[in-house]
């Protein structure tokens, strides 16, 4: 079925060389042919030369946009993944040996070589040649949050649904279609984005495109349901090594480090990065959280728990979790093989596998961005004051809302902590008041929230500060003070009692004067919130060279018909 399929997607893929190459053509002929015959037009009346003044730069864009994505398609794939790691069998021998007892049971090719990658996946990917005739070189990528959360038996199962794809030459057919449907999706995104806003040129710009979404949307409803279909062959050939309730489990375990790893990053270390802050190896960083008892309780809830409910109707060639989830389930339920011992531990060496790809500078410097400044500190260390980095714009912004309430002290000056919460506890109104005066709309349900957030911030700080509480992430990447000496949600019955009532704030100081808590502490605003704010840590992307191309067309075409009118006008 291998040449089969090769065979099929080299039909496709002339379809779209062919399609591409005669609308390009086509278009931009006409625009050439348009411009020559400006000025002639003007001699047959304005109604003329009005239609040939939108059809020019319409036609040459949209033709130097379809061209360029047909050039881009033709170019080389990169041979490897950017930011990805190799690792040898003497430095992964645990997962090598996975891999190749996978391989051989499946009758399925063992991979050339292992990369780690930071995403939480795992990709079999082939370099086929001619086209994807002839096989080439097969690369397994595993992603370093899979080799953190998942057990032995679920990445095993993982392991066994790509080289699945291999087993049945699937990667032969997404060799040859892969190309087309980046250069495909990118033409599109591209004519979709940078569109003309002047509706005259719009509308000719979508007749001259249009023979293109209508390719785009037969090629997709070929290839997408092959690519979906051998997704769920994949996972069948995968059962047979692992067995079905084997591999659902991994179906969950993936959904769950996928969560993790998206918490972890979108809400911790973006945050930390954003104030300077480095963990030297994330991932160490990542792995201590997870091992955690607190979250490994809400790991555990999420792995155990339904599936979700996904919308895949789009360009996405995978079916959901949940679609795949089914299927297995549908089908005959089957054990896993013998020989196959169980293995619920992580697998072995997997923490210090991992620790190579944090020291890799593609980590630091592409997929987690600094905002210019940056200090690196020890992972445990960074872990130690996570809390500290999380709460800095909760508890800034109260802290500035403190100091506007004195209108002879500076707005950023350092207040003493009992004193913060005095005023939230009497003055809690006017400083919602002044929250609003300086631009920020607050229903009464979010000040309250800001005010606890505040508050327990300030509190937070203030027990880990004097020792008698350490920084704690629960899932969901939720940061709180573990204090030994307070009941599991005293701190925030106590804290929500300063806000709705007048006995609530001298009760909170009387029970952290208790404790030994020192209420004179002065702290004062960082000014990392503005910071945030103002400079995104994200990267920008640029517009592809063909919609940059088609851009400069656009305007040089109008400018060419511009420069004709004027020249007959003087004539």
């Amino acid at each position: 079925m291998g040449p089969v399929r090769a065979l099929a997607g080299l039909i496709l893929v002339a379809g779209w060389y062919l399609t591409t190459g005669v609308l390009a053509t086509a278009l931009l002929w006409l625009g050439i042919v348009c411009l020559e015959n400006l000025a002639a037009a003007l001699d047959q009346g304005l109604a003329v030369f009005n239609l040939l003044f939108w059809v020019t730069p319409a036609a040459l864009s949209i033709g130097v946009l379809v061209l360029g994505g047909m050039i881009r398609s033709a170019l080389p794939l990169a041979p490897v993944r950017e930011g990805s790691l190799p690792v040898g069998r003497a430095q992964a021998p645990a997962l090598w040996r996975m891999v190749d007892e996978a391989a051989e049971r499946m009758d399925a090719r063992a991979p050339a070589q292992i990369r780690l990658t930071m995403e939480a996946n795992a990709a079999a990917v082939e370099r086929t040649v001619l086209m994807g005739l002839l096989g080439g070189k097969r690369i397994l990528y595993v992603g370093a949050p899979l080799l953190i959360v998942l057990d032995t038996d679920e990445l095993r199962a993982v392991v066994a649904h790509e080289l699945g794809h291999d087993a049945a030459r699937h990667t032969r057919f997404s060799a040859l279609t892969i190309r087309v449907t980046q250069a495909l999706d990118s033409t599109v995104k591209a004519f979709e984005s940078d569109l003309a806003t002047n509706r005259f040129l719009r509308t000719y710009q979508r007749l001259a495109f249009a023979p293109l979404l209508i390719f785009a949307a037969v090629y997709r409803n070929m290839v997408l349901p092959s690519r979906r279909e051998h997704e769920f062959a994949a996972d069948r050939a995968a059962v047979e090594l692992v067995g079905t309730k084997a591999m659902v489990r991994a179906l969950h375990a993936y959904h769950a480090a996928n969560r993790a790893w998206h918490d972890f990053t979108a809400k911790i270390l973006r945050t930390s990065l954003a104030v300077g802050v480095v963990p030297d190896d994330p991932f160490a960083a990542f792995a201590a959280i997870v091992d955690r008892p607190q979250y490994r309780k809400g790991l555990l809830a999420v792995r155990e728990g339904p599936l979700p409910i996904e919308r895949r109707d789009g360009p996405n060639p995978h079916p959901s979790l949940i679609e795949r989830a089914e299927r297995l389930c549908a089908g005959r339920p089957t054990g896993a093989p013998k020989g196959v011992e169980p293995a619920p531990e992580r697998l072995d060496g997997a923490l210090e596998l991992v620790s190579l790809l944090a020291g890799t500078p593609w980590v630091r410097h592409v997929d987690f961005p600094t905002v210019g400044h940056r200090r690196s500190v020890p992972w445990a260390q960074w872990l130690s004051s996570i809390g500290e980095q999380a709460s800095v714009g909760q508890l800034d912004r109260l802290l500035r809302a403190v100091g506007r309430l004195d209108p002879h002290g500076p707005v950023r000056r350092a207040v003493p902590a009992e004193l913060v919460l005095r005023t939230v506890g009497s003055r809690r109104q006017q400083l919602v008041q002044h929250e609003a005066a300086v631009g920020r709309r607050l229903t009464p349900r979010s000040a309250e929230r800001w005010l606890t957030e505040g508050t327990t911030a300030l509190v937070q700080r203030l027990l880990v500060a004097d020792g008698l509480a350490a920084w704690r992430v629960d899932w969901g990447a939720v940061v709180v003070a573990d204090c030994p000496a307070l009941a599991e949600g005293e701190l925030g019955a106590l804290v929500s009692g300063v806000l709705r009532s007048k006995e609530g704030e001298p009760r909170l100081r009387r029970r952290l004067g208790e404790l030994g808590l020192d209420l004179g502490t002065v702290v004062k605003p960082t000014g990392f919130t503005t910071s945030v704010q103002r400079r995104p840590i994200e990267r920008k992307v640029k517009a592809p060279l063909e919609a940059r191309a088609a851009s400069a067309v656009t305007v040089l075409a109008f400018g060419c018909s511009v420069v004709t009118l004027l020249m007959h006008s003087t004539t």
